[in-house]
């Protein structure tokens, strides 16, 4: 009996890769985690294809040795299961994206700010290749214009443009989804022809959160049409745009917003500010500087 029992002996290392995965999933402290990857190559390999959150920041690294698509090689072909990444500041190209995004289908949210290599082209690839993609960060990457969202996920949620030199057309793009809920566009430089009238159109119905600081080409006449098109729009941010004088249309349509912020808005009148504010309980204008606003809800807690 003994004997027989010998030959049946086995150990965790003899299990399935199925089995393991579902072991790792089960550890709870990240002392844990650490300890099965450390048991041997093979544990090694399940902890990394398992590992599904990743922050990189190449701001703090001297010139040329930021991290470049040869590290998103090594995490596209090693972490399928990635589900959020923060790659801000990274040397990383569209060629480096476009791999990313074909090998990590599962990502929902992706921290590209001031990558500045990657175009509409690598944005495109990761839209068509990761639909369920909810929060993305696009701030200070100027090669992208916005036509590289024609066609996104309805389950895009969260957009952060700060910064960007976009296109009429590409505004357009970005809401073409219809699932915005935040979006930023502080900041941003607008090709041609001023495209912001577009969020009011219809293809923002679910905003509740839109951020134009220093958008210095916000008139009055996309401050109305927005009014009229972002029903559920809850704060605003206006501060320094210098050119908004029509207040009273923000209460008449936008019937959910409470908090406007209007930091140095010079032509928007005392009057205008206390019609809005009375025409609803618990509204408010802010005048002190809000530089951006990130609701809780919009971006993962990174330790």
């Amino acid at each position: 009996m003994e004997a027989g029992l010998k030959h049946h002996r086995s150990s965790i290392t003899h299990l399935s890769d199925d089995s393991l995965h579902l072991i790792f999933e089960k550890l709870d402290t990240k002392l844990d985690r650490e300890s099965f990857g450390l048991t041997c190559h093979h544990f090694l390999d399940i902890q990394n294809s398992s590992l599904k959150c990743l922050k990189i920041d190449s701001m703090g690294c001297p010139p040329l040795s930021g991290f470049t698509n040869k590290g998103i090689y090594y995490i596209a072909s090693g972490c399928p299961l990635l589900s959020l990444i923060s790659l801000s500041f990274c040397k990383i190209t569209d060629i480096g994206l476009k791999k990313l995004s074909k090998s990590c289908k599962y990502l929902k949210e992706v921290d590209l700010f001031a990558c500045s290599k990657i175009t509409d082209s690598g944005i495109q690839s990761l839209n068509q290749n990761c639909r369920q993609l909810r929060t993305l960060n696009i701030g200070m990457c100027d090669k992208i214009t916005g036509a590289g969202f024609q066609g996104c996920s309805p389950k895009l949620a969260c957009l952060k443009a700060y910064s960007c030199v976009l296109s009429s057309t590409g505004i357009t793009e970005m809401l073409s989804g219809g699932g915005l809920e935040y979006l930023n566009f502080g900041r941003i430089t607008c090709i041609g022809d001023n495209g912001l009238a577009a969020i009011g159109a219809g293809f923002a119905r679910n905003l509740k959160i839109l951020d134009f600081n220093k958008c210095d080409f916000v008139t009055d006449d996309v401050v109305l049409s927005i009014s009229k098109g972002c029903p559920l729009l809850q704060e605003w941010n206006l501060s320094h745009c210098g050119y908004i004088g029509l207040l009273v249309a923000l209460g008449d349509g936008c019937e959910r917003l409470l908090v406007v912020s209007m930091k140095y808005c010079p032509q928007a009148f005392a009057s205008g500010k206390n019609s809005f504010i009375t025409q609803k309980k618990g509204r408010k204008i802010l005048e002190k500087e809000v530089m951006s606003i990130i609701p809780h809800w919009a971006f993962a807690r990174w330790p």
